[in-house]
């Protein structure tokens, strides 16, 4: 088990074998020969194969060590919660050292519960790992495994394969290819070796779906806040508050008469004149009452 190096080194200790076996399987395709997981492009028996290429099983065991270092933090905070929960215990009486008290025992609880999520799931990861590098195994086993099957004919039934791949009419390449070939394809390479393929990727796909069954195996933990230090949502200021807020305008103002009502009575409107001489300048009204000619 190991790095994508190790993983696509064994997986390549079969590469050859399916290189082969796709020969032999497009020319039984080019005579007659017809599978839906098998001729539908020359490559498919290869994607068979790699389904599994590249696949980095030390992520997996990485991720493990992190889980597991989480866990042991996990675990330290619990003890010292608890510590402090007899501490309290020994120090305060009363009503509020009873609340206290359950609030902390229902959040070492959650606590705990958290911690043991964390070290099952630290042991879920090399038992994925290991599943998967079994499957990977039994491809490349199945794969070689039938190499050895016909090894003492590979000669032959490759340049037959080729020859008819390349358009040949030879009656002998092509005899071989109908009465050799095709049987082995149709009997081992099919029977054999895909079934071997199919398990392998139903293995994979069952180690994944199991470990997140039981990864998610397990109701929400929650952690409670006292209500007095839960953080007070942003005040916010709707638009009309903002308008009524706002300051008033300012009232436009536009400039004085130029006339001399406005100049105060005690400030002279010129330089050097002084109010009486400003004043006399229009005769004041006569007092007397004019005579109307009627007589009393």
């Amino acid at each position: 088990m190991g790095s994508p190096d190790r993983v696509t080194a064994r997986l390549a200790d079969g590469r050859a074998g399916v290189t082969d076996l796709s020969t032999l399987v497009q020319a039984a395709a080019l005579r007659g020969y017809s599978d839906a997981d098998l001729t539908l492009h020359p490559g498919q028996p290869g994607d068979w194969y790699a389904t599994e290429d590249g696949l980095d099983l030390d992520a997996l065991d990485a991720d493990a060590a992190t889980l597991r270092s989480l866990a042991a933090v996990a675990a330290e905070a619990l003890a010292t919660s608890r510590e402090l929960r007899t501490t309290l215990t020994a120090a305060f009486s009363g009503a509020g050292a009873t609340a206290a008290d359950g609030f902390l025992s229902r959040n070492a609880a959650a606590a705990a519960t958290v911690g043991g999520r964390l070290e099952r799931t630290a042991r879920c990861y090399p038992i994925l790992a290991g599943q998967l590098w079994r499957a990977i195994d039994a491809k490349v086993t199945a794969t070689c495994g039938l190499a050895g099957r016909w090894a003492n004919r590979r000669t032959e039934w490759l340049a037959a394969a080729s020859a008819v791949l390349a358009g040949s009419t030879d009656e002998q390449s092509t005899a071989t290819v109908e009465r050799s070939v095709k049987p082995f394809v149709a009997e081992s390479v099919r029977g054999d070796w895909l079934a071997a393929m199919r398990t392998a990727v139903a293995a994979v796909e069952q180690a994944y779906r199991a470990a997140v069954d039981q990864l998610a195996d397990g109701a929400v933990v929650r952690f409670e806040i006292p209500a007095d230090l839960v953080p007070s949502a942003p005040a916010r200021t709707s638009a009309s508050a903002a308008v009524a807020a706002a300051p008033p305008a300012a009232a436009p103002t536009s400039p004085a008469a130029a006339s001399g009502d406005t100049v105060p009575p005690d400030v002279s409107a010129e330089p050097g004149v002084s109010p009486s001489q400003s004043s006399s300048a229009v005769p004041p009204a006569s007092s007397t009452v004019p005579d109307t000619g009627t007589g009393s």
